[in-house]
């Protein structure tokens, strides 16, 4: 069955029966000094939009300030970068203990032209980071959508996943997934004409689940100018009311961990409490459990 340990997410309340122990803290280029409660889960940098580049920490860090087109980060723009990304984080944790993931993000494909060159990048960083955390997870959240217009991200599809988790196993990295579910349908935009593919995307992954270690999830809402909304509203909302394609979605979420393997999972609705709950009615009646 599928087995999950939810993550805090921003204020939001969870029913008495769901045990919270870790939560998700933002780390990204402009946030202000951190804080924890509890263990978390460190949420970096993930180059949607332009940062001021205004965390104080980043001040000696000037190879991560340049690096960026009208403001956008490029994340890991060379080997200097993946290193000065690794002090960075080291610097801002510091005062804060109980570190127990860190999310990461991918880079666009117009200064990294493939996922071997990335591996490269990233091996820096991964051995600077188990040295000072040597019981941390790395976490890489696949990517669709960002304001940069000079590439595009180069882990979005299900093949770019399968890609890296087979990259990960030979090159004997410590690099693993969150797998961001809406935003994997968004690089498949092929699903919103045949409801069959909602299934069949996440199908594709089942022989490579071992690597995914987290989940994001979260809905889309209709605003008043007739636009879809991330984040915002449940599945109901994400799947426009039509119950057999959310069906469809859920059995097959349901199947891809089917397999007692203990995942977490973060539920990234920035809409009521009351949507969150409807989210987690709708895992629950599909066999999810949450532990």
């Amino acid at each position: 069955m599928p087995l999950f340990e939810m993550v805090k997410y921003h204020n939001k309340k969870y029913p008495a029966n769901i045990s919270i122990k870790t939560e998700e803290i933002a780390g990204h280029f402009d946030a202000a000094r951190i804080s924890n409660k509890m263990a978390y889960s460190l949420h970096t940098e993930y180059s949607y939009g332009k940062r001021k580049f205004s965390n104080h920490f980043l001040s000696k860090y000037e190879i991560i300030i340049q690096a960026n087109k009208n403001g956008i980060p490029m994340l890991w723009y060379d080997k200097y970068w993946a290193l000065a990304f690794a002090n960075f984080i080291i610097d801002l944790t510091e005062d804060c203990e109980q570190l127990k993931y860190i999310e990461i993000h991918p880079p666009f494909n117009d200064y990294t032209n493939s996922m071997d060159v990335f591996i490269e990048r990233y091996k820096y960083f991964e051995n600077k980071i188990y040295e000072k955390f040597p019981d941390v997870q790395i976490l890489i959240e696949n990517r669709s959508g960002s304001l940069y217009r000079n590439g595009e991200f180069i882990l979005s599809s299900n093949d770019e996943i399968i890609e890296l988790a087979n990259i990960a196993i030979k090159s004997n990295i410590q690099l693993w997934l969150t797998l961001d579910v809406p935003q994997l349908y968004t690089s498949h935009n092929e699903v919103l004409y045949n409801k069959n593919l909602y299934a069949e995307v996440l199908n594709k992954l089942v022989d490579i689940n071992f690597f995914i270690v987290g989940v994001h999830l979260w809905g889309k809402r209709i605003n008043d100018n007739g636009n879809r909304i991330a984040h915002v509203g449940d599945f109901n909302n994400y799947f426009v009311n039509d119950d057999d394609t959310k069906n469809i979605f859920l059995e097959a979420l349901s199947n891809l961990f089917n397999d007692d393997k203990k995942r977490n999972m973060v539920l990234e609705v920035n809409s009521s409490n009351e949507d969150m709950i409807s989210i987690i009615n709708d895992l629950r009646k599909n066999n999810f459990i949450f532990i």
